[in-house]
Protein backbone atom coordinates (compact mmCIF):
# COMPACT_ATOMS: atom_id res chain seq x y z
CA UNK A 1 0.00 0.00 0.00
CA UNK A 2 0.93 3.27 -1.09
CA UNK A 3 -1.18 6.06 1.41
CA UNK A 4 -1.75 6.07 4.69
CA UNK A 5 -5.37 5.95 6.18
CA UNK A 6 -5.70 8.94 8.61
CA UNK A 7 -5.93 6.37 11.47
CA UNK A 8 -2.37 4.87 10.27
CA UNK A 9 -1.24 8.76 10.47
CA UNK A 10 -2.39 9.01 13.69
CA UNK A 11 -1.44 6.35 15.36
CA UNK A 12 2.32 6.90 13.14
CA UNK A 13 2.70 10.11 14.61
CA UNK A 14 1.57 8.96 18.38
CA UNK A 15 4.20 5.78 18.24
CA UNK A 16 6.59 7.75 17.16
CA UNK A 17 6.67 10.65 19.75
CA UNK A 18 6.32 7.82 22.04
CA UNK A 19 10.02 6.75 20.66
CA UNK A 20 9.58 3.80 18.39
CA UNK A 21 11.59 3.50 15.63
CA UNK A 22 10.84 3.86 12.18
CA UNK A 23 11.87 0.16 11.42
CA UNK A 24 9.48 -1.10 14.05
CA UNK A 25 6.63 1.00 13.16
CA UNK A 26 6.75 0.13 9.64
CA UNK A 27 6.96 -3.36 10.29
CA UNK A 28 3.79 -3.14 12.93
CA UNK A 29 1.44 -1.37 10.10
CA UNK A 30 2.75 -3.71 7.12
CA UNK A 31 3.89 -0.76 4.95
CA UNK A 32 7.17 -0.02 3.79
CA UNK A 33 9.92 1.95 5.90
CA UNK A 34 9.60 4.79 2.94
CA UNK A 35 5.96 5.44 3.00
CA UNK A 36 6.60 5.76 7.00
CA UNK A 37 9.78 8.47 6.54
CA UNK A 38 8.05 10.43 3.71
CA UNK A 39 5.56 10.97 5.94
CA UNK A 40 6.84 11.99 8.86
CA UNK A 41 8.81 14.50 6.28
CA UNK A 42 5.79 16.37 5.09
CA UNK A 43 4.62 15.69 8.65
CA UNK A 44 7.68 18.71 9.42
CA UNK A 45 9.68 16.39 11.48
CA UNK A 46 13.14 15.52 10.23
CA UNK A 47 13.67 12.36 10.81
CA UNK A 48 17.44 12.65 10.44
CA UNK A 49 18.45 14.90 13.18
CA UNK A 50 15.31 12.96 15.46
CA UNK A 51 17.32 9.78 14.98
CA UNK A 52 20.55 11.68 16.07
CA UNK A 53 19.13 13.36 18.92
CA UNK A 54 17.22 10.36 20.42
CA UNK A 55 20.82 8.69 19.83
CA UNK A 56 22.36 11.34 21.94
CA UNK A 57 19.95 11.06 24.85
CA UNK A 58 20.64 8.11 26.84
CA UNK A 59 18.69 7.13 30.07
CA UNK A 60 20.32 7.14 33.61
CA UNK A 61 17.79 5.72 35.52
CA UNK A 62 15.10 2.22 35.88
CA UNK A 63 11.89 3.28 36.32
CA UNK A 64 9.68 1.44 39.01
CA UNK A 65 7.70 -0.85 36.57
CA UNK A 66 11.15 -1.34 34.28
CA UNK A 67 12.34 -2.76 37.35
CA UNK A 68 9.59 -5.04 38.44
CA UNK A 69 9.60 -6.36 34.19
CA UNK A 70 13.78 -6.86 34.53
CA UNK A 71 13.44 -8.81 37.88
CA UNK A 72 10.33 -11.05 35.98
CA UNK A 73 11.83 -11.23 32.96
CA UNK A 74 15.67 -12.53 34.15
CA UNK A 75 14.38 -14.91 36.77
CA UNK A 76 12.13 -16.35 33.96
CA UNK A 77 15.60 -17.08 31.98
CA UNK A 78 15.75 -13.81 29.77
CA UNK A 79 19.42 -12.64 28.91
CA UNK A 80 20.43 -9.13 29.74
CA UNK A 81 20.49 -8.20 25.89
CA UNK A 82 17.13 -9.20 25.23
CA UNK A 83 16.03 -7.16 28.50
CA UNK A 84 17.70 -4.44 27.27
CA UNK A 85 16.18 -4.74 23.82
CA UNK A 86 13.04 -4.73 24.97
CA UNK A 87 12.67 -2.00 27.21
CA UNK A 88 14.87 0.49 24.68
CA UNK A 89 17.58 1.10 27.01
CA UNK A 90 21.14 0.25 27.56
CA UNK A 91 22.51 -3.23 28.44
CA UNK A 92 24.79 -1.20 30.98
CA UNK A 93 22.02 0.13 32.24
CA UNK A 94 20.12 -3.00 32.95
CA UNK A 95 23.12 -5.23 34.00
CA UNK A 96 24.09 -2.20 36.79
CA UNK A 97 20.71 -1.99 38.26
CA UNK A 98 20.77 -6.62 38.75
CA UNK A 99 24.58 -5.83 40.00
CA UNK A 100 22.78 -3.36 42.60
CA UNK A 101 20.14 -5.78 43.30
CA UNK A 102 22.61 -8.00 44.52
CA UNK A 103 22.52 -10.57 41.70
CA UNK A 104 26.18 -11.85 40.26
CA UNK A 105 25.27 -11.62 36.77
CA UNK A 106 28.86 -13.21 36.15
CA UNK A 107 28.14 -16.45 37.89
CA UNK A 108 24.83 -16.28 37.10
CA UNK A 109 25.75 -16.45 33.51
CA UNK A 110 28.40 -19.15 33.82
CA UNK A 111 25.45 -21.59 35.82
CA UNK A 112 23.01 -20.78 32.85
CA UNK A 113 26.12 -21.86 29.93
CA UNK A 114 27.00 -25.05 32.10
CA UNK A 115 23.31 -26.27 32.34
CA UNK A 116 23.11 -25.25 28.82
CA UNK A 117 26.12 -28.06 28.13
CA UNK A 118 25.21 -30.04 30.31
CA UNK A 119 23.67 -32.20 27.94
CA UNK A 120 26.09 -32.64 25.49
CA UNK A 121 28.51 -35.09 24.85
CA UNK A 122 31.60 -34.34 27.24
CA UNK A 123 35.52 -35.37 26.08
CA UNK A 124 36.20 -38.25 28.44
CA UNK A 125 39.84 -38.77 27.86
CA UNK A 126 42.37 -38.55 25.04
CA UNK A 127 45.19 -40.70 24.03
CA UNK A 128 49.06 -39.07 23.37
CA UNK A 129 48.31 -38.99 20.13
CA UNK A 130 51.01 -38.39 17.65
CA UNK A 131 49.03 -39.49 14.41
CA UNK A 132 50.65 -42.88 14.26
CA UNK A 133 48.88 -46.29 16.03
CA UNK A 134 51.39 -47.73 17.95
CA UNK A 135 53.48 -50.90 16.40
CA UNK A 136 53.56 -52.84 19.30
CA UNK A 137 49.56 -54.37 18.22
CA UNK A 138 49.89 -58.32 17.84
CA UNK A 139 48.54 -59.89 15.16
CA UNK A 140 46.01 -61.62 17.74
CA UNK A 141 44.92 -58.52 18.98
CA UNK A 142 44.09 -56.71 15.31
CA UNK A 143 42.19 -59.81 15.02
CA UNK A 144 39.94 -59.08 18.02
CA UNK A 145 40.10 -55.82 17.46
CA UNK A 146 38.43 -56.18 13.98
CA UNK A 147 35.89 -58.38 15.41
CA UNK A 148 34.49 -55.49 17.61
CA UNK A 149 34.73 -53.09 14.75
CA UNK A 150 32.72 -55.76 12.51
CA UNK A 151 30.48 -55.87 15.10
CA UNK A 152 29.97 -52.83 16.93
CA UNK A 153 31.70 -50.20 15.03
CA UNK A 154 30.22 -47.69 12.44
CA UNK A 155 32.94 -46.03 9.41
CA UNK A 156 30.78 -43.00 7.82
CA UNK A 157 32.23 -40.87 5.54
CA UNK A 158 30.81 -36.92 6.17
CA UNK A 159 29.14 -35.32 3.31
CA UNK A 160 30.38 -32.06 3.62
CA UNK A 161 34.24 -32.40 3.46
CA UNK A 162 34.19 -36.30 2.60
CA UNK A 163 36.40 -37.36 5.44
CA UNK A 164 35.56 -40.40 7.53
CA UNK A 165 35.09 -41.43 10.93
CA UNK A 166 35.78 -44.47 13.00
CA UNK A 167 33.36 -45.27 16.04
CA UNK A 168 32.94 -47.96 18.42
CA UNK A 169 29.95 -47.62 21.15
CA UNK A 170 30.10 -49.50 24.07
CA UNK A 171 28.55 -49.22 27.97
CA UNK A 172 31.35 -48.90 30.46
CA UNK A 173 34.97 -48.01 30.47
CA UNK A 174 37.03 -51.48 29.89
CA UNK A 175 36.97 -51.74 26.50
CA UNK A 176 37.04 -47.81 25.24
CA UNK A 177 40.01 -47.75 27.90
CA UNK A 178 41.95 -51.03 26.22
CA UNK A 179 41.59 -49.87 22.94
CA UNK A 180 43.36 -46.21 23.75
CA UNK A 181 45.57 -48.09 25.89
CA UNK A 182 46.73 -50.52 23.15
CA UNK A 183 46.40 -48.36 19.59
CA UNK A 184 47.76 -45.15 21.34
CA UNK A 185 45.40 -43.53 19.53
CA UNK A 186 41.38 -42.03 19.14
CA UNK A 187 39.29 -40.06 21.84
CA UNK A 188 36.41 -41.75 24.24
CA UNK A 189 33.53 -39.59 24.52
CA UNK A 190 29.94 -39.84 26.50
CA UNK A 191 27.25 -40.76 23.63
CA UNK A 192 24.56 -38.39 23.79
CA UNK A 193 21.17 -39.60 24.89
CA UNK A 194 22.56 -42.81 25.93
CA UNK A 195 23.06 -43.38 29.66
CA UNK A 196 26.09 -45.28 30.16
CA UNK A 197 27.22 -45.49 26.95
CA UNK A 198 30.28 -44.25 25.25
CA UNK A 199 32.34 -43.93 21.91
CA UNK A 200 35.67 -44.40 21.14
CA UNK A 201 36.30 -42.35 18.02
CA UNK A 202 39.47 -41.89 15.57
CA UNK A 203 38.79 -38.86 13.46
CA UNK A 204 42.38 -38.14 12.23
CA UNK A 205 42.42 -39.36 8.57
CA UNK A 206 46.11 -40.95 8.75
CA UNK A 207 45.40 -42.60 11.86
CA UNK A 208 41.95 -44.05 10.42
CA UNK A 209 43.98 -45.47 7.30
CA UNK A 210 46.03 -47.21 9.65
CA UNK A 211 43.58 -48.32 11.60
CA UNK A 212 41.67 -49.98 8.77
CA UNK A 213 45.01 -51.63 6.62
CA UNK A 214 45.13 -53.73 9.71
CA UNK A 215 41.62 -54.58 10.29
CA UNK A 216 40.81 -55.12 6.72
CA UNK A 217 42.13 -59.11 6.36
CA UNK A 218 39.76 -59.96 9.37
CA UNK A 219 37.16 -57.51 8.63
CA UNK A 220 33.74 -59.67 7.40
CA UNK A 221 30.28 -56.93 7.38
CA UNK A 222 32.25 -54.55 6.89
CA UNK A 223 35.05 -55.52 4.06
CA UNK A 224 33.49 -54.19 1.41
CA UNK A 225 33.29 -50.65 2.77
CA UNK A 226 36.46 -50.46 4.65
CA UNK A 227 38.16 -51.32 0.89
CA UNK A 228 36.19 -48.39 -0.59
CA UNK A 229 37.43 -45.87 2.47
CA UNK A 230 41.30 -47.15 2.17
CA UNK A 231 40.80 -46.73 -1.59
CA UNK A 232 39.45 -43.28 -1.05
CA UNK A 233 41.96 -42.05 1.35
CA UNK A 234 44.95 -43.04 -0.85
CA UNK A 235 43.73 -41.49 -3.71
CA UNK A 236 42.62 -38.61 -1.68
CA UNK A 237 45.83 -38.11 -0.22
CA UNK A 238 48.75 -39.84 -2.29
CA UNK A 239 48.93 -42.51 0.75
CA UNK A 240 50.53 -46.29 0.07
CA UNK A 241 51.94 -49.01 1.78
CA UNK A 242 54.81 -46.77 2.37
CA UNK A 243 53.32 -44.71 4.58
CA UNK A 244 52.15 -47.37 7.11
Amino acid sequence: MSVLTEQEKRLVLCEYALGISITNIARKAHHHIHYISDFLRTSGIDVKQERYARRKVRRRHITDEEAILIRYEYSKGMPVEKIARKLHCRYALVSNFLWQSGIDIAKERAKRIGDMQRGRPKLYITADNNRKISALVTVAQWAYIAGIFDGEGCLRQDNKWGNWRVTITQKGDALHEWLLSVLGVGTITEKYGHAGCKDFRISAQKEIYQFLLRVQPYCIVKREKVSQAIIHLEGKYKWGCQET
